[in-house]
């Protein structure tokens, strides 16, 4: 299926699929409410992903085991989730034996034997070894990796350690090449990728002949739809791997822990693929497919409310994903880079006619040079594109952790090369953008204010979204009103966004009427941070765009 109709698809607001949470590090001792797992079972999941420390043993003497095996599986907690949803576990270093054991662990057998009489309805491992397992619900299947059973107890045909073992690495290509399932998420109690915090030793980085053993395979045989899931490391992270020589696509990571744990600052570690990172505990993932579009990766507190969010589109996750109908992929060159973007050509284009320049946020950074068109205006324009006479140009921004004017030079030379190339009128450029980009429409317009003849920010932000800047963002608001003064703008917030206050919009606003704009506002009541789907399917918003760029 083309992009062109997963973008319509989710335009037309398809209806919600298969549910599964996923958790990780839940230790009732510590957190006896296990609200982040309560908060799972509001939720009404129809499947659970339970990723190990779940629960915390750290022994592997029978009684012990059995014990601490039974409390957390009658916790309350538990009996809900387990009365509407299939658990699945696997184990990590503390219900395994102890902290940053591996195969060599003496006992491991009475540990085994506890977790197979705890999880009567899954199978663990092949019958004798280990307790990895498999499951399929909806558009989903998943394969929970053991990833210390075997762990150092051989060496693979190349004299390497062993990190899953033969016998596992079979069942796991086997599964995979028979699935037909759209997404395959690829689950691990360790993290994938190797940002973590000094002296840590169990990470699948400290096998990397394993993980690419595993990037080559998902190659060699063109597994699509695969989405690595892992826990551990007390820290909401979403990484994405540059394995689109190896995989054909870039594999991206979810990491969600501590269920019911402290936080773990030191975990904070760069990664060139770093897209969200974000210490807090007790958390819990969602997952939601829509259909065979997307999947839904949502991270939620223990309220069960979503502190961030990315879609996974099952096009993007095959290696050979096609542009949507009407868009063109385009690569801008220079010092040694070379960073993606997208333009989208309206049906009868003639020479002269006005264009749109629009910055994505957070969640849809990376190097694919097509992401940016899953979320905000790409599904709007595909729904509606008589609306959007434009030239639209679809820069994506690489990292998360900068900002749209860390790329000023390049996206204005993006939209430079797209401007003279398709013969678009330079004085009839307008500019909008979601979240991060409705900052860096804020931003670059400031720098900039005889280029954009109007502006659509949405959900942005004068300076930051970090608490306690209020004062930075005042005098950022300032700034920009000066600069804005004479551009017609259309600022558009939801009062109920609690990842970005809607009150850094209304001060911009303020600050605009103060130096004697009259700028227009849309305050969307009770609307969260996607404000998004609802403004850019207002036929009004590309009105006013159109007009401020007539001739």
């Amino acid at each position: 299926m083309l992009l062109h109709a997963l973008l319509l698809a989710l335009a037309a607001q398809a209806t919600s699929g298969t549910k599964i949470a996923v958790a990780s590090c839940a230790n009732e001792r510590a957190y006896p409410a296990l609200e982040a797992l309560v908060a799972a079972a509001t939720w009404k999941p129809e499947a659970v992903l339970l990723l190990g420390d779940t629960p915390y043993i750290d022994s592997t003497e029978p009684a012990k085991l059995a014990e601490r095996h039974e409390a957390f599986r009658m916790h309350p907690a538990l009996v809900a989730l387990r009365s509407q949803a299939r658990i699945f576990a696997v184990w990590d270093d503390h219900d395994f034996g102890l902290n940053d054991t591996d195969g060599l662990l003496k006992g491991k057998a009475a540990s085994r034997a506890a977790f197979v009489a705890a999880h009567p309805e899954q199978t663990c491992g092949d019958g004798t070894d280990g307790v990895w397992t498999s499951m399929r619900q909806g558009e989903v299947e998943a394969w929970l990796l053991d990833a210390r059973w075997f762990a150092n107890t051989a060496v693979d045909a190349q004299g390497k350690p062993t990190l899953l073992g033969e016998t596992q690495w079979a069942w796991l290509e086997h599964g995979l090449r028979n699935s037909t399932a759209p997404y395959k998420l690829i689950c691990s109690g360790m993290i994938f990728n190797d940002a973590t915090r000094p002296g840590k030793k169990d990470y699948w980085g400290a096998w990397p002949h394993e993980r690419q053993r595993l990037f080559r395979m998902l190659g060699q045989h063109r597994i699509s739809g695969v989405v690595l899931v892992s826990g551990d490391i007390h820290r909401s992270r979403v990484v994405r791997h540059d394995t689109r020589d190896l995989v054909g696509y870039e594999v991206t990571e979810l990491i969600t822990s501590p269920a019911a744990q402290n936080p773990i600052a030191a975990a904070d570690a760069p990664h060139q693929g770093l897209v969200f990172d974000r210490a807090m505990n007790e958390t819990w993932l969602a997952l939601e497919t829509k259909g065979e579009t997307h999947l839904l990766a949502s991270f939620k507190d223990k309220q069960g409310q979503t502190y961030f969010e990315t879609r996974l589109w099952a096009q993007h996750l095959q290696g050979t994903p096609r542009m949507p109908h009407g868009f063109v992929y385009e690569e801008l060159r220079g010092n040694d880079q070379v960073m993606p973007y997208a333009v989208h050509v309206p049906r009868g284009w003639t020479p002269g006619g006005p264009a749109l320049l629009f910055l994505h946020g957070r969640g849809e950074c990376g190097t694919d040079g097509q992401l940016q068109l899953a979320v905000g205006l790409a599904p709007a324009l595909l729904r509606a594109p008589h609306e959007w006479p434009f030239l639209v140009v679809f820069p994506q921004k690489p990292a998360h952790d900068k900002e749209w004017e860390h790329y000023e030079t390049e996206v204005l030379a993006m939209l430079d090369a797209a401007v003279d190339k398709y013969g678009a009128d330079p004085r009839r450029i307008a500019l909008t953008g979601l979240s991060q980009g409705g900052h860096g429409t804020w931003e670059l317009a400031r720098r900039h204010p005889r280029r954009f003849r109007a502006l659509a920010p949405l959900c942005g932000y004068p300076a930051t979204y970090a608490a306690g800047e209020m004062e930075r963002n005042r005098a950022a608001a300032g700034h920009i009103a000066q600069a804005l003064r004479d551009v017609p703008v259309w600022a558009i917030h939801g009062t109920a966004d609690t990842a970005v206050p809607v009150v850094l919009t209304d001060m911009i606003v303020e600050a605009l009427r103060a130096a004697g704009a009259t700028p227009r506002v849309s305050r969307y009541e009770g609307v969260g941070h996607d404000c998004w789907t609802r403004a850019y399917a207002d036929q009004a918003l590309a009105e006013f765009l159109r007009l401020s760029t007539s001739p």
